[in-house]
């Protein structure tokens, strides 16, 4: 029976360069705690041949497992996975930066979801060995802090084109939420209709807050009786004014009627002003035309809304001509609340003029008139206007 056992030897063996045959190298489950230098040894575990070369165990590296030469992967537009190569992945890195980017200047750094973009992709490149170029960037990782464009325009530097953002047909559709800005516009255009127009042909009806302005309108319009009109020109009553511009035309054709105008010291707001003059000559305020021709005056009333400081006194008069007190003789109109109506005998009941009337307010002062600062009066006219009828 021929027994196996290992036998050690003292000393080295010298083949004289014959052939070692059938010989096997040392099997181990484990590398060798303590080798020493050149020992070489089988790892079974690893399956891999290796040497101790008195610092540190190396493993052999055959030619068939290696291939004759080492050719890149070729790159495809795949999403970086744990799965795909390095070169895939860095050809991913390599597409979503664009084509021929320029380079920054690289920081290395370890790769982390704080550093910035091209930390990290400096950090994988400095990993392979190879020159990566990047696009310009702005340097910073994107925030919540930074604006909406600060972002966008971080990750449109990143990928290193011009974002550009193209006009989206608009379509109709209701106000919400979830649409684009251009079809919520697009619904409130619908729902407002195209460039408001006058409307066409008036239709009677009562007045409902389900009605359409137009068709109150109308219902006003209709209810006086007669087309609206200023200064006897037919004006059909249309959506082109305002609401309240459509009743003061309406409220215009009616037969008795009060114009307002107003008189100020110097530098008020008020429809007219007395003028500054180093002298207390008596000054006339021209109202203008405001009673229409054959209107027939019924009440003409001052009431003094601000006091006239500075002027000391203040007399006027209120006529049908300059200087003149055909409709109420001299009064004080100079303190707040003043009011002036006694009318001269027979001034309302004068015959009706074929052309519109002037009135006139003439006022002395008991300053010079450069004094004559603050102050307003308010002159109201009352008629019955015949034109509309």
């Amino acid at each position: 029976m021929t027994q196996e056992f290992d036998k050690p030897f003292a000393n080295s063996i010298d083949l004289k360069k014959k052939e070692l045959k059938n010989a096997v190298i040392h099997r181990v489950a484990y590398d060798l705690n303590n080798p020493t230098e050149g020992q070489i040894w089988y790892n079974q575990t690893e399956d891999i041949v290796k040497i101790y070369n008195g610092s540190a165990k190396k493993s052999f590296v055959f030619t068939s497992d290696v291939g004759d030469a080492i050719t890149p992967v070729v790159r495809t537009n795949n999403p970086t996975l744990a799965t795909n190569s390095v070169n895939a992945n860095i050809s991913e890195l390599d597409n979503a930066i664009g084509t021929s980017p320029t380079p920054v200047v690289r920081t290395t750094g370890p790769i982390a979801a704080a550093n910035s973009v091209n930390t990290n992709i400096d950090a994988l490149d400095t990993a392979i060995g190879a020159n990566v170029t990047v696009t310009s960037r702005t340097v910073g990782p994107l925030i919540a802090a930074n604006t909406v464009n600060a972002n966008i325009n971080a990750l449109d530097t990143a990928i290193g084109t011009d974002a550009q953002i193209s006009a989206v047909s608009r379509t109709a559709g209701p106000v919400a939420v979830a649409n684009s800005v251009n079809s919520n516009i697009d619904a409130l255009d619908a729902a407002i209709g195209a460039d408001a127009s006058p409307a066409g042909t008036r239709t009677a009806g009562s007045i409902a807050a389900a009605n359409s302005v137009n068709a109150n309108i109308d219902a006003l319009d209709a209810a006086i009786g007669f087309e609206a009109q200023i200064s006897g020109t037919p004006n059909v009553v249309t959506k082109t004014g305002t609401v309240f511009q459509m009743i003061d035309q309406l409220d215009a054709y009616k037969s008795v009627q009060t114009i307002k105008k107003t008189i100020g010291g110097i530098g008020v707001t008020a429809d007219f002003n007395f003028t500054t003059a180093e002298d207390q000559v008596e000054q006339v305020i021209d109202l203008g035309a405001i009673v229409p021709a054959k209107a027939r005056i019924v009440d003409v009333v001052t009431y003094t809304d601000e006091v006239f400081t500075g002027a000391v006194s203040l007399a006027a008069e209120t006529g049908t001509t300059s200087s003149g007190d055909e409709l109420i003789a001299s009064a004080t109109i100079y303190a707040t609340d003043a009011i002036t109506a006694t009318a001269n005998s027979g001034a309302f009941i004068q015959t009706p003029s074929a052309t519109a009337k002037h009135i006139y307010v003439s006022a002395t002062p008991g300053a010079n008139w450069s004094a004559v600062t603050a102050g307003k009066v308010s002159v109201y006219v009352t008629f019955i206007n015949l034109t509309n009828i």
